[in-house]
């Protein structure tokens, strides 16, 4: 699902003001149980999500309201999204099927969605009981089968639709989205950042995508922050170093362009906090 388009800002209120109906209303809440109509939920809670999302827009306190609105409504099993991006691979999907992979495609999208409004929502999500140990091995398989590889062509997939250039967009912006959610899962958390980098395989497949990852604006700007966010801890720092020039990263950081990317704020004020102590 692409970014929404920016609309007026009366317009953004009113949508913020329905999201914050939405919430109160239980609709949002209850929607892990709503059978058939569950799937259009999932994609209204998206815009709602993106809404909240970083960006600039003077729309009083609507905005805040609708964000504590979703917290409240969400919890931890984040509108049932935990348990369904996780259950496609404990029962052995190979996303094969047009239909998988659009449910793990929208789950991701959904997922980042909410972690750019608050990542502390999918933090609270995936950090406890066994669940850090199932999204490491729903992203591993997921970019295993999606991401490019070093040779800068797609994955084989066999997704069958018409359109070889749709199924590699589908493809890239699933990626996308995992990459920018790995990121927000992992930032400031050193107990998520030793379970989901223990191991090669999320780490691999980040470090060794092709070489335009590191220049295309939209691919740079999902790889780099998490992977900053991801050389916060030193043993995978010093794996990343042994594959990727760190300046790149350090440079990144103090490009005047990232400082609007959220993922790149979350770092930034974490590091200014702490220097103040």
């Amino acid at each position: 699902m692409p970014p929404i388009e920016r609309q007026p800002n009366f317009v953004i209120a009113t949508l913020l003001k329905f999201t914050n109906y939405l919430c109160l209303n239980g609709c949002i809440a209850n929607a892990e149980h709503a059978g058939e109509a569950r799937e259009s939920i999932q994609t209204l809670l998206t815009v709602c999500a993106d809404l909240c999302g970083p960006f600039v827009a003077d729309v009083g306190n609507d905005k805040m309201y609708a964000k504590q609105a979703l917290r409240t409504a969400l919890g931890k099993g984040v509108c049932g999204s935990r348990a369904e991006f996780c259950m496609l691979f404990a029962k052995g999907a190979s996303l094969g099927e047009c239909g998988d992979f659009v449910k793990a495609a929208r789950t991701a999208h959904l997922l980042r969605s909410i972690a750019e409004m608050d990542h502390l929502i999918v933090q609270d999500a995936f950090g406890e009981g066994g669940w850090p140990l199932e999204f490491r091995a729903a992203v591993a398989r997921l970019l295993s089968q999606h991401a490019p590889n070093e040779k800068e062509a797609p994955r084989t997939t066999a997704l069958r639709l018409s359109n070889q250039r749709l199924d590699q967009k589908l493809s890239e912006t699933m990626v996308l989205d995992l990459i920018v959610l790995v990121g927000f899962v992992v930032v400031n958390n050193p107990q998520l950042q030793e379970t989901i980098c223990d191991g090669w395989g999320v780490l691999k497949t980040l470090c060794t995508l092709p070489a335009n990852w590191l220049v295309s604006e939209t691919r740079s700007h999902a790889l780099l922050p998490t992977l900053i966010a991801l050389s916060e801890r030193k043993e995978t720092a010093a794996i990343i170093a042994s594959e990727l020039n760190m300046k790149i990263l350090d440079d990144f950081m103090k490009n005047p362009q990232s400082q609007e990317i959220k993922l790149i704020q979350v770092i930034k004020q974490t590091k200014n906090k702490k220097g103040k102590k």
